[in-house]
């Protein structure tokens, strides 16, 4: 199942966090962009995340909570790493999504096609 959810404060990433525990997809927005800057400026090579930026997040978030966003961004761009690295297969529906609104842009699956 996909879930729609609107917010990451402080019930929101909590709550997320145990419906992706449980299973299902979660399509997320929150009325910050501060996460998602982070996001890829932490993708970026040298890492490009500031001060600012976490002053800003500190701003919606305990440090507890900003030690947590932190963790799931690096733990994405971790796996992200890992399976490009062994050119892990895309199941089904990753490689639909893929193919429908990321090859516009560049992307493609080549090594990772089974």
């Amino acid at each position: 199942m996909n879930i729609g959810f609107i917010g990451l404060g402080a019930m929101g990433l909590p709550m997320t966090r145990h419906i992706v525990e449980a299973g299902h997809r979660v399509t997320v927005t929150s009325r910050s962009r501060v996460p998602i800057d982070v996001a890829v400026a932490a993708g970026c090579v040298p890492n490009a995340v500031t001060d600012e930026m976490f002053m800003e997040l500190r701003k919606h978030w305990s440090d507890d909570q900003v030690v947590e966003i932190v963790g799931v961004i690096a733990m994405f761009g971790f796996l992200n790493r890992w399976n490009d690295t062994f050119a892990t297969p895309l199941e089904d529906e990753p490689l639909h999504f893929g193919e429908k609104h990321l090859a516009a842009i560049g992307w493609s699956a080549e090594k990772h096609l089974r």
